[in-house]
């Protein structure tokens, strides 16, 4: 069985025969943020509910205290998991 050395430079735009340029200019790379970056706003966008929902009825404000410990607790059982796994 024979390898094709120029198999990995191909998938890098590159073979033995035409080989990267040395500065190809800027890398086009796509940047995606996950939803829960920033939990809050995931909170209350999948609940419907907006900030003023929030600051104006009590209620709204218990539920969102609700699902932020919820994610709070959810992360902190994560962590736990990772540690128990690396040992």
């Amino acid at each position: 069985m024979t390898t094709d050395s120029s198999k990995p430079l191909e998938a890098f735009g590159g073979t033995p025969e035409k080989p990267i340029p040395e500065d190809g200019g800027p890398l086009a790379l796509a940047y995606f943020e996950w939803e829960w970056t920033h939990p809050l706003r995931a909170i209350l966008k999948t609940s419907g509910w907006t900030i003023d929902d929030v600051i104006s009825n009590a209620r709204t404000a218990i539920e969102v205290k609700i699902h932020w410990k919820i994610y709070k607790t959810n992360l902190k059982m994560a962590a736990e998991r990772r540690k128990a796994r690396a040992r």
